[in-house]
């Protein structure tokens, strides 16, 4: 009877010897890096958390107060669980389906980047340095930017058609956009919008852009602020974009444009999924454009608008069937 309870006692006092012999940095790793929620067949971290709470708190810059700053890590604290469930979702959707992207396909599209853009390693790499992003980060967002287009043209491509009559309606309805100047050179400025962030997340996010934008013309001088903040095309180029034709433009930047001089800085204004301010460095000739090739642009920012649309619903749809458990961290 003895040595079968010594047997018995010797699991447990092993566990206990090898708790005292491990390092407390792992223990402290083990106890902080706990789970806060499940999906599916995966589980999200606090790590994970962190990391991402992290990021969304440097890219909307230091608190005005501490009330501020203790509103704000709530409301990030939630944008950013969400957030990590539809990564989870999606990921998990993908896998299923079999959509893959390599790592040379998003090397080859790194490296077309660059190369459009005319930008070297060197410039690339300080680039992400400023904003805070590691190499491996910025391609997995690509990455997931890629198997979401893949995605999307499976699943929901062939639910979308724009019809004659759709663009005709378009046209109809910006009738006095079709007028403008064709050829534009703008710098613009962008702040992402995250895509469950709530109205005051939204307001300070805002309220970031119409700082820098105070910035920028107290300073006479865009080009730093954006290549060091923007979150859009061009950051890269301090902001530059174009030439562009006007209706290539998203429509309330085109309205934005058709209110500027050449030199002067549009008010901060929305678009889909970004607060954006511009400025206005140039515009030349009177549009030259044949009618059938604008209507051919507006019925592909009209698909793109309804694929998106088609996405985020088809993605509602999915989490109802995925099982998502949050759980208590209190």
């Amino acid at each position: 009877m003895m040595v079968r309870n010594i047997k018995l006692l010797i699991p447990g006092l092993l566990a206990v010897l090898c708790l005292m012999l491990a390092p407390s940095g792992v223990l402290a790793q083990e106890v902080l890096n706990q789970i806060v929620a499940v999906v599916g067949d995966d589980v999200i971290t606090t790590f994970d958390l962190n990391k991402l709470q992290a990021n969304l708190e440097k890219s909307l810059g230091p608190p005005a107060n501490e009330t501020e700053a203790e509103m704000r890590k709530k409301q990030i604290a939630k944008l950013s669980l969400e957030r990590l469930i539809e990564d989870k979702i999606f990921g998990q959707e993908v896998k299923r389906l079999g959509i893959r992207v390599s790592d040379q396909d998003v090397e080859r599209y790194i490296d077309r980047l660059k190369k459009t853009n005319g930008i070297t390693d060197d410039m690339f790499a300080a680039q992400l340095s400023r904003r805070g992003i590691t190499p491996e980060e910025y391609k997995d967002g690509i990455k997931k930017d890629m198997l979401k287009a893949r995605l999307i043209r499976r699943q929901v491509k062939n639910q979308v058609v724009i019809s004659d009559n759709q663009v005709d309606d378009h046209i109809r309805k910006n009738k006095g956009q079709f007028k403008q100047l064709d050829q534009v050179r703008i710098q613009a400025l962008f702040l992402k919008i995250p895509e469950k962030a709530d109205e005051n997340a939204r307001r300070l996010i805002k309220r970031k852009a119409v700082d820098l934008r105070q910035q920028a013309e107290a300073k006479g001088n865009l080009t730093e602020l954006a290549k060091e903040y923007s979150q859009g095309p061009g950051g890269v180029q301090g902001g530059e974009l174009g030439p562009l034709s006007v209706v290539d433009l998203l429509p309330a930047m085109r309205q934005a444009v058709a209110e500027l001089k050449k030199g002067e800085m549009s008010p901060v204004i929305e678009v889909p999924g970004s607060y954006v301010f511009l400025k206005l460095l140039d515009r030349s000739g009177e549009t030259g454009l044949p009618d059938s090739a604008i209507r051919e642009q507006i019925r592909e920012k009209l698909e793109r608008q309804a694929l998106e649309q088609k996405f985020k619903e088809w993605m509602t749809k999915l989490r109802e069937k995925t099982y998502v458990k949050i759980l208590d961290k209190n």
